[in-house]
């Protein structure tokens, strides 16, 4: 199976397990930055919606879940018409709190 259809499989048990299966499908795509773990494009960023990972700096399986966990939020916010779906403001805590336990904090 090929890494971006584990993705995608993986991203719909977490869907499923944490969202209700609320969100709507998104491609995920692998990159090589060394910027960023994940980042999730809304079309109003340029294009469809996607979610993107980094398959340099996500490494190992639990931190390409929590990745993967943590732009899933962007996307919830994003498909709720939250205005601040890209910043890690007071909602996404909240969501992130509810999942990981502890607040996100920048790095």
């Amino acid at each position: 199976m090929r890494k971006t259809a584990k993705l995608q499989a993986l991203w719909a048990e977490l869907n499923a397990a944490h969202f209700d299966g609320a969100l709507k499908p998104v491609p995920i795509r692998i990159t090589r930055s060394r910027c960023t773990y994940g980042y999730f494009n809304g079309p109003d960023n340029g294009g469809q919606p996607s979610i993107r990972i980094s398959k340099v700096l996500a490494d190992t399986a639990q931190l390409l879940r929590d990745t993967l966990l943590h732009e899933m939020i962007h996307q919830r916010l994003y498909e709720d018409g939250h205005p601040e779906w890209e910043h890690h403001g007071p909602d996404f805590q909240a969501h992130h709190v509810r999942l990981f336990d502890h607040h996100y904090v920048e790095v």
